[in-house]
């Protein structure tokens, strides 16, 4: 059997550890051997030469709609309804295939429409479609009337796209996320408070707390993932007190509320992208209509930045992704740009960036992603450049910047040539 060998690269583990003239030998999908220096190899192996080149581990998008593209582009239409299946599908297809390429070889739901999640990931293991792995996510899981579809109530529409998760009482909560579970779906969605891109009141509560603990519990009854829309203070910390995974958004956070998610180990998406996209753009540019109800102050990204390095240096887990695609579709620089975003905008070091599009989402895993070392699943990029010296800005360009993205131990796509076999 043939080996893939990638020799003399500079390594990112993922771990926090980067070193130089390293050899890393992938047997099938994982990675069988990571020594220094060169190894002796057979007729059969297939040999790169990776002098000058990075190599690190393929990337985990935190915060993921595989099927965004036209929403809001119909009046009277839900959000996620203004196509029919198959249309999502084939846009969800085309955004996974975009993800991939920019070096993400990982993705965790975070709401979609018509199961889309569930049958990307039937659809890649039978080979029809290639994109990130995907923890497939259920719809919007909220009260009813509380966060409010946009077809209009007189015309009692049947699809209510991403806000088909309309639910009264403990027991209706329950019972949907466990027909999600059943539907093969291990991230349920829920709205606890409107806000960053809904419309909101201030403090509205969208889930009762009896609904909140059910809904958490029959999610973990299920050993599925449950994450939350939530951005008010009382409410993040009623989320993470019961056990939530991951917090969405958290527009209030603050101090207490990182001591509680280092207490209860939650995982965090700040979803930075869109607001700082939307306080710097005008109204000339993609999406600006769309997104309304974000913030638009510029004072925001200063006060965001300060409190999201004091939750990264106190140790909350956090990831990268935004709600990106939803009017337009996606662009290949979307991610690319929150890499830097954390940089330039919220004052991280490089390095820490790195281990948030990495290492972290690992856990959602198994732990068998997000670092190169022997014995894990062999996701790789190869890069032409090197982070931790000549920055993050090469991710915003992944076409010329990442060179190849490995996945399971095959190419995705690579313009790397291979040494002849002698």
């Amino acid at each position: 059997m043939s080996r893939v060998i990638l020799e003399h690269a500079n390594l990112i583990d993922g771990a926090g550890g980067t070193t130089s003239g390293i050899t890393i030998i992938i047997e099938r999908d994982r990675i069988a051997d990571i020594v220094a220096g060169t190894v002796e190899k057979s007729i059969d192996d297939i040999v790169y030469d990776l002098t000058d080149k990075t190599v690190m581990p393929g990337m985990c998008i935190g915060h993921f709609h595989a099927e965004y593209n036209g929403l809001g582009t119909m009046p009277g239409f839900s959000l996620g309804s203004e196509r029919p299946p198959g249309v999502t599908m084939a846009y969800a297809i085309k955004n996974m295939r975009i993800a991939l390429n920019a070096g993400f070889t990982s993705a965790l739901g975070t709401a979609c429409v018509y199961d889309t999640d569930v049958c990307l990931e039937m659809a890649m293991a039978e080979g029809v479609c290639e994109g990130p792995r995907i923890v497939p996510c259920s719809p919007h899981i909220v009260a009813t009337g509380a966060h409010f579809p946009a077809t209009p109530w007189w015309i009692e529409a049947k699809n209510l796209g991403l806000e088909g998760g309309q639910c009264t009482g403990p027991d209706e909560f329950r019972k949907f996320i466990r027909l999600q579970a059943q539907r093969g779906a291990r991230m349920m969605k829920l709205l606890p408070s409107g806000g960053h891109g809904f419309p909101h009141t201030h403090g509205m509560r969208n889930i009762s707390l009896d609904e909140l603990k059910a809904a958490i519990n029959a999610a973990h009854e299920r050993g599925a993932w449950i994450r939350g829309h939530v951005n008010y203070k009382d409410q993040i910390i009623e989320c993470i007190e019961n056990g939530i995974d991951i917090i969405d958004h958290a527009d209030d956070l603050d101090d207490e509320c990182i001591e509680a998610m280092i207490k209860h180990g939650t995982y965090y998406c700040p979803t930075i992208g869109m607001t700082v996209m939307t306080i710097r753009w005008d109204d000339t540019k993609p999406y600006f209509d769309f997104m309304q109800y974000y913030p638009k102050d510029e004072a925001y990204i200063e006060r965001t930045g300060k409190i999201l390095q004091r939750a990264q240096k106190a140790g909350v887990k956090m990831l990268i992704g935004d709600d990106y695609g939803p009017k337009y579709g996606f662009f290949p620089n979307f991610w690319g740009d929150e890499i830097n975003m954390f940089v330039d905008e919220m004052g991280f070091e490089p390095a820490a960036v790195i281990e948030m599009v990495t290492a972290n989402g690992a856990h959602f895993f198994n732990d068998d992603t997000g670092t190169i070392a022997k014995g894990k699943i062999a996701d790789l990029l190869v890069l032409d450049f090197d982070p931790m010296k000549d920055g993050l800005k090469g991710f915003s360009d992944p076409a010329k910047n990442i060179l190849s993205v490995m996945k399971s131990g095959i190419f995705a796509r690579s313009t790397l040539v291979p040494k002849a076999r002698s």
